[in-house]
């Protein structure tokens, strides 16, 4: 695995709340934690046109919803700012598989064990700040993989971002140009970071450096919300996810 300051097998009792640039930064641990965090997403997605509303007021997956997720929050002030969901591959796949899944199924057939990040959302329109944000969340998501033992983190992002994922934190391109439907069809390239690379510490990327130079604990991920109580079926969660799969069986 990436040499991290941080050994997954160690008993480990560091706080999982982490202050950064003035804003408090951990994992849902709740339902109304996640559904607020979802409730951003839906905002910010709506806000730029990626989706359509619908009258939940959330937007996630299927995919996201269950207990291979971490949801990783910015808090300012009480109230959620900032979001970034990361979620292990399962039986029923990932969401990128929509557009890749020759891509992934490939690193399945390898016996690689792949996790997604996405769901990212930021209330805050000033890019330094959100680029602040998007840091430390990614932060969450890279040590959460460590957690799930993944091999490889991928994301799918806009074609004109890719360079800035694959400068800050080495990302590699995996696919080619696509249409992605989750966020009506727009551009969409796929991404990974191979967590069983051993680069040299001399020479890592600007933001891969400073997720190593600042490890997370175990502890971090011990309650996170594990989407297993019965209330979630009757939430605006799973409301939506079932009205989603409504929808596409129609």
């Amino acid at each position: 695995m990436l040499e991290m300051p941080w050994d997954p097998q160690a008993a480990d009792v560091q706080t999982p709340v982490v202050e950064r640039f003035g804003l408090s930064y951990r994992v849902a641990g709740s339902l109304a934690e996640v559904l607020d965090s979802w409730k951003l997403v839906y905002q910010s997605y709506t806000r730029d046109g990626l989706i359509d509303p619908n009258p939940f007021g959330v937007h996630t997956t299927k995919y996201a919803v269950g207990p291979r997720t971490a949801v990783a929050m910015a808090v300012l002030k009480g109230a959620i700012v900032g979001t970034l969901s990361s979620y292990g591959d399962g039986p029923e796949g990932l969401p990128l598989d929509v557009a890749y899944r020759a891509e992934i199924e490939s690193l399945r057939r390898a016996g690689r064990r792949p996790m997604e990040v996405g769901l990212f959302a930021d209330r805050r329109v000033q890019v330094s700040r959100s680029v602040e944000s998007l840091l430390e969340l990614m932060r969450y998501a890279f040590y959460f993989a460590l957690d799930l033992s993944a091999d490889d983190v991928i994301v799918g992002v806009h074609p004109r971002h890719a360079p800035f994922y694959m400068r800050l934190f080495g990302f590699e391109q995996l696919g080619a140009r696509r249409t992605y439907p989750m966020v009506k069809d727009r551009p969409v390239v796929l991404l990974k970071f191979d967590m069983n690379r051993q680069p040299a510490t001399d020479s890592l990327p600007k933001g891969l450096a400073y997720l190593v130079q600042h490890p997370l604990s175990r502890a971090t991920f011990k309650d996170r919300y594990l989407f297993d109580e019965p209330a979630v079926a009757d939430s605006a969660i799973g409301q939506f996810v079932a009205s989603h799969a409504a929808s596409h069986a129609a």
